[in-house]
This record gives structure tokens, sequence and C-alpha cells, in this order.
């Protein structure tokens, strides 16, 4: 009987230390990463889903892992053949940053592609990565004249956030106002607009580029004077005299732009005066008219 219970207690023995090895053995094996409560393997199967949600929901879980293993699936996400996981891989590698090589890399392939929304979303993410990526500048600086607004003028931003200023890209656009296409001198004058009065160096070439052979380059940069509000005032004169100009839309573009200069000198309101009474143009005569009252205004 004593030798029987021995022999149990020497099986229970046997079979605990089996057990403790056992859950040794599995702690020192290497963890699966768990994504936001799910294993990291079925988190990647679902990239591979036939459901777009799923894959979608996939990348937007990489995106926020913080991983540089979750860089390059993301990578290939951005062949996906769903618009929306595309453009959700971008801002994924965008919010996991350069944690790897293949990160900047996929943001190549989407700035080069020839969607616009991966394009607007690739610039976004690489302002995100900061001053330390300055070497994207020739990347970036074609995007300054896009024919997409909205991409243009957040090329402006990363390329400030990464801390250029206007003064390094005076060069290139100077080249653009002076380009023989009608579109990229518009889009390079429409650049210089949204960067205000910071560029004050390239008033002289607005100024000339408002008797530019193309009436649309003529009111475009009527446009963009306006936006420069006071600092603007040595364009007076030239606005003045596209109050005569023979395309309506210039004329009306000169004439809210006088009021945005706040140029008060008789010549500017009689020439304002006189449109308002005589243009050929209703809109035209309208917006010549605001604009004589408002600058009659005293000021503040």
């Amino acid at each position: 009987m004593h030798g029987q219970r021995v022999r149990w207690l020497i099986l229970i023995g046997l079979v605990s230390c089996l057990i403790i090895a056992g859950v040794v053995w599995q702690n020192l094996q290497p963890q699966e990463p768990n994504l936001e409560g799910r294993p990291w393997s079925v988190v990647l199967a679902d990239l591979q889903a036939n459901d777009p949600q799923t894959r979608l929901h996939a990348v937007r879980t990489l995106g926020r892992s913080g991983r540089a293993e979750a860089v390059a699936p993301l990578r290939q996400a951005i062949q996906d053949p769903d618009s929306e996981v595309r453009l959700d891989a971008v801002w994924a590698l965008g919010e996991l940053g350069p944690l790897t090589p293949d990160a900047e890399s996929g943001l190549t392939t989407a700035l080069h592609s020839d969607d616009p929304n991966l394009q607007r979303q690739a610039i976004i993410a690489i302002g995100k990565w900061g001053p330390n990526f300055a070497h994207w500048t020739a990347e970036l600086l074609p995007f300054l004249a896009h024919s997409d607004e909205e991409i243009a003028w957040h090329a402006v931003k990363t390329l400030s956030a990464i801390q250029l200023t206007p003064t390094d890209w005076l060069g290139m656009v100077q080249k653009w106002l002076r380009s023989e296409s009608v579109e990229q001198r518009c889009r390079a004058v429409s650049l210089v607009g949204r960067w205000g009065s910071n560029c004050i160096e390239l008033l002289p070439e607005l100024r000339r580029l408002l008797h530019d052979t193309s009436s649309e380059v003529r009111g475009t940069a009527a446009l963009a004077l306006a936006r420069w509000g006071d600092r603007a005032s040595p364009a007076a004169e030239d606005l003045a005299r596209l109050l005569n100009d023979p395309e309506m839309r210039v004329r009306y573009l000169a004439a809210q732009a006088l009021a945005s200069i706040g140029n008060r000198s008789p010549e500017i309101l009689d020439a304002l005066q006189k449109t308002a009474e005589e243009d050929e143009t209703y809109a035209v005569r309208i917006a010549a008219g605001r604009s004589w009252e408002r600058l009659r205004q005293p000021q503040q």
C-alpha cells in the first residue's frame, strides 16, 4: 500500500513538472503581437479579404499600431483595388512615420500615382514627418503648380512644415510666371496669390502680368493682388487701367481688387465712378459702384 502511494506521488510530481515545463516553454516562445484585441496574423489576413470594408479596417488598425512591421503590408495596400483602402493606406503610413525606408518608398509611390486623392494624402503625410524631411523638396515643388488648388495648397503647407519658406521657391515660381504656357502662368499666379504678401518680391511680376496677352492671366493676377490687401497698393494704377479691359471678367475682377487694396487716391475713385456709370456690363457696373462706395468710406 505504501509503495503504491509513493508511485502515485512520483507520477503526480512528474505530471506537474511537465505542466510547468510546458508553461515555461510557451512563455519563452515569441508572442504574436495583439492589435486592438486581435492577433497580428488575423489583421494581416484581413488585408486579403474579399470585403473592402474588412481590408479598410485592417489598414486603419495597422496605421494605429505604431509598429515598423506594419509598413510593408501598408505599402502593398496602396495598390489595393478599392480607392478608399488605397487612400487610408497612405494615411496610415503618415501616421506611422518614417519607421523604415519602405515608408518613404510607399509615399513616393502615392505621389507619382495618377490619383489626385492619393497625391494629396501623401503630401499631407510628409508634412506630418516634420523638418527632417527637407530632401522631399524636389518631389514636392512641382505640386505647387498643380491644377487642383487643394493639392497645391497642401504642398505649400507641407513645404512650410519641413521649414522651407516662399523665398526658397522664388526662383522656380518666377520661371513659371514667365512660362510660355498660359495655363502654367495662371497656376503660378494663383499660387502667389495664396502665399499673399509673404512673397512681396514678386509684386513687379504680378504687375507685369496685369498686362499679359492672355485675359485669363490678367484676371487671375487681379484676383491674386486682391488677396494681398494694402500691400498691393503700388499696383492700383495698373488695376485701374484694367477697368477698360475688353474682357468683362477682367474688368469685374479689377474693380473688386481695387476695393481690397484700399487705395483711395482721386484717380482711382474717378476711374471706379466712371466704370460704375458707363460700363456696358451690369455686373461690372455693380462691382465698380460697390468698390467706389467702400473706398469713399472713412478709414477705421
